[in-house]
């Protein structure tokens, strides 16, 4: 069953007691589940990016880049036997190498490529709390550290000490990402999510 992201916002503000107040605003609950959102998709992406990586389909160039948090590659004849990854070139040396680069949000093949291409890139979430009615279903699993992670923000907003809550999610951060590593035979990686401190091991307002 999808997750609504109304609910998230809604435990977020019991967690903190904030359900029957008006002290933070919708809009802000919204940016705090959306910036949770953002911490757990930096999570998939720098421990498996397999698992949030998606492909478009083209023939010529220049081919428009979809939303997206990073180019990985880009292909020859996908899902061939004779498929292969072109290298990314300098628009200097565009005219003698084969390859592809990148031009704002459109991507050019070197000159004299024809035939079948795929680009794949790492797609950004499918749902905001401002934009849209669920969560993406990669992250359903792991609705608990969203709510918590925005309850701490509404903490912070309110200037009221959640020690609780800042150690639920510490915790939540390490069993997630040891879910997302261990689960698809990844070596164990530690991604730079900007509102974790390593050196204390603990969450930044």
């Amino acid at each position: 069953m999808p997750v609504a992201l109304a609910s998230l916002v809604a435990e977020a503000k019991s967690l903190i007691d904030e359900s029957l107040q008006d002290y933070i605003t919708t809009a802000d609950w919204q940016r705090y589940v959306d910036s949770a959102i953002d911490e757990l998709w930096r999570l998939f992406q720098g421990n498996n990016p397999d698992a949030v990586t998606t492909s478009a389909a083209f023939t010529s160039s220049p081919f428009t880049i979809p939303a997206n948090r990073g180019l990985r590659f880009v292909q020859k004849d996908p899902g061939t036997n004779q498929f292969r990854n072109l290298q990314p070139v300098s628009i200097g040396s565009a005219q003698h190498q084969d390859g592809y680069y990148r031009i704002g949000d459109a991507l050019h093949l070197t000159p004299g490529q024809a035939g079948n291409f795929a680009l794949f890139y790492v797609r950004t979430p499918q749902s905001y709390a401002s934009a849209a009615t669920n969560l993406d279903a990669i992250l359903e699993p792991f609705r608990e550290f969203i709510e918590v992670r925005a309850a701490l923000k509404g903490a912070s907003k309110r200037d009221i000490a959640k020690p609780e809550l800042r150690d639920r999610v510490a915790q939540l951060y390490e069993e997630i990402r040891d879910a997302i590593t261990c689960e698809q035979g990844l070596p164990d990686q530690i991604v730079d999510v900007y509102a974790y401190d390593y050196r204390s091991r603990g969450w930044l307002p």
